[in-house]
């Protein structure tokens, strides 16, 4: 696979030569975010898909607290065969953020798309617990 710089769309606004925005290109997108989906759900999600914001390291520093971001229940699903962010990555940032739970789908980057069954009794899963 090429380099992560090599596959991406960076967009600027009118005023600024530093990048606000970036994208996959296309003919990459399948292969970074779609590798177990249906041909039809790569056409959608080539079609849904939009350019992510680029915050400067200033806006992204956050301080978290047990008070704020502490009190709500979170949960990550683990895509086992997400290739964006590979298993050793996503065990980095639990580690380093832990969640009240963490679930594993069989899925790629986007389960939503490739594994939407599974994401539903993942969700639904989470839901009950709440309860």
């Amino acid at each position: 696979m090429p380099g992560f710089l090599e596959i991406i769309d960076s967009f600027c606004t009118k005023d600024s030569e530093v990048a606000t925005s970036s994208s996959f290109k296309p003919e990459h997108r399948q292969s970074v975010l779609y590798h177990l989906c249906s041909p039809e759900d790569v056409e959608l999600g080539n079609l849904l898909v939009k350019p992510n914001p680029l915050l400067p390291p200033s806006e992204i520093a956050v301080e978290y607290t047990k008070e704020k971001y502490g009190s709500i229940p979170r949960y990550y699903i683990k895509g086992i065969h997400d290739v964006l962010m590979p298993v050793a990555m996503q065990d980095y940032l639990l580690e380093n953020n832990p969640p009240d739970g963490v679930l594993e789908l069989p899925s790629d980057h986007s389960p939503f798309f490739s594994t939407p069954d599974a994401l539903v009794e993942a969700l639904s899963s989470i839901a009950t617990s709440l309860k």
